[in-house]
């Protein structure tokens, strides 16, 4: 695209000064869409328009098709990873939205992120929302995915049920506009959602080896915590059976037949003589 209007500003000829750009990469998907769907889909290429770190190649982080329609799914498979990254929405309606960040995705109560995203309206026009600089709300992951807006109320929210979707006109972190056609009423359910990783073949790699970093230490993390839930019901159901035992003894001490054996432990049979 740099170079096409390049070519049409100078008539195909090189200028003194050469012009600083990134030559355009159109993008290419590594797993089959439900939503950018063709060999070369319009609205793939109109996406792409919008930032350098949105051509060459795209790797499927989750897709409702091939990992199930869960929050839980969506979670395990983003945390951790750490290049940019696209969400991509398509309502039952028909419509298209989603956000683009290049943070390191985690699970927060608090807002997250840096003024490198945007969140789009890709369907039925192509609207992006850039940052206003005023506030920074950019993500919050925890019982749902929310991107702009306030914690009670993100712009975009998708909750853990992933039911009863919604999509404000306005907030403090992206810029004003409607990301669902005003017909929809900000409200929306999701016929099909994608999260794909983005930046090139080395940015990439570099993510899916931070995903499984994150994902070995917590599974290390979860193994510690259940040993030390082991060991402490190991020392209580100790604490319970000396309790029971002690309480035994001091009952026995009070009967006829038995003495207790302190020299050696245990009990001691008193013979009638």
């Amino acid at each position: 695209l740099s170079t096409f209007m390049h070519n049409l500003l100078f008539h195909g000829k090189w200028t003194k000064h050469r012009l600083n750009f990134v030559p355009f990469e159109y993008p290419k998907l590594d797993q089959k869409s439900d939503i950018f769907e063709g060999v070369h889909p319009p609205n793939l290429f109109a996406l792409a328009c919008a930032s350098p770190h949105l051509g060459g190649k795209w790797h499927n982080l989750y897709s409702f098709e091939f990992h199930g329609h869960s929050m839980n799914r969506l979670q395990y498979s983003i945390l951790g990873y750490s290049g940019p990254t696209v969400v991509v929405i398509k309502t039952e309606g028909g419509h298209i939205l989603g956000a683009f960040t290049t943070s390191k995705w985690k699970r927060s109560k608090d807002f997250y992120g840096d003024t490198n995203g945007f969140i789009f309206q890709l369907y039925p026009t192509l609207s992006v929302f850039s940052p206003t600089g005023i506030e920074s709300n950019f993500i919050k992951l925890h019982d749902g995915l929310g991107f702009g807006g306030t914690k009670d109320m993100p712009r975009i929210f998708i909750p853990a049920s992933m039911e009863v979707c919604n999509a404000g006109v306005m907030d403090k972190t992206f810029r004003e506009g409607n990301i669902l056609p005003v017909e929809a009423l900000e409200k929306f359910a999701i016929e099909s959602l994608e999260v794909w990783g983005v930046g090139g073949e080395e940015v990439i790699k570099k993510g899916l080896a931070s995903r499984v970093e994150y994902r070995e230490i917590t599974d290390s993390n979860i193994y510690k915590a259940r040993v030390i839930k082991d060991k402490s019901s190991l020392v209580e159901d100790i604490n319970l059976l000396d309790t029971k035992l002690y309480k035994h003894r001091e009952e026995a001490r009070g009967r006829a037949e038995f003495k207790v054996d302190d020299t050696h432990g245990g009990y001691a049979l008193e013979r009638e003589q």
